[in-house]
């Protein structure tokens, strides 16, 4: 389910900021 759109981004900064959080 890898799309290539501005969500997809977003969505990835936000697993980013939740594992760097974890």
């Amino acid at each position: 389910m890898i799309h290539l759109s501005p969500h997809s981004s977003l969505y990835l900064q936000g697993s980013l900021i939740l594992i760097m959080c974890y």
